[in-house]
């Protein structure tokens, strides 16, 4: 397919990594817009389903703290991501499955969040 060159304006292949009469590079140009479009239509359709087990926690509610001096006891901290419970919320979209901090959740479903902390990729849906 023929697109005009963003820089010339001139015809070039879709397929071309780089436009011959100027030599910008197109290719990484529709890859580019190709992501933010994925990400845009990710964005709209994000939601909600269910609980999961807390992978920042493994499902206890709490994280160990190793000791920092031989001898000393292990002590613990309550996982603030799953809120003590253990379960987390799971969102779902086009591009997988996400387990998200309950205080961020309304936000990630909004798309007002894309890379955090506190949100890990558990799988494709």
């Amino acid at each position: 397919m023929l697109i005009d060159c963003p820089e010339c304006t001139k015809p070039v292949s879709s397929l071309a990594s780089a436009c011959p009469t100027c030599g910008y590079p197109v290719r990484e140009q529709l890859e580019a817009r190709r992501a933010a479009d994925e990400l845009a239509t990710d964005r709209t359709s994000r939601r909600r389903d269910g609980e999961l087990p807390c992978p920042f926690c493994n499902g206890r509610g709490f994280e160990m703290i190793e000791p920092e001096e031989e001898g000393e006891r292990a002590l613990f901290a309550w996982c603030e991501r799953c809120e003590h419970t253990g379960r987390i919320p799971r969102v779902v979209s086009p591009r997988g499955s996400w387990a998200v901090a309950a205080t961020l959740v309304e936000r990630f479903v909004a798309g007002e969040l894309d890379e955090h902390v506190d949100l890990q990729f558990v799988g494709e849906v």
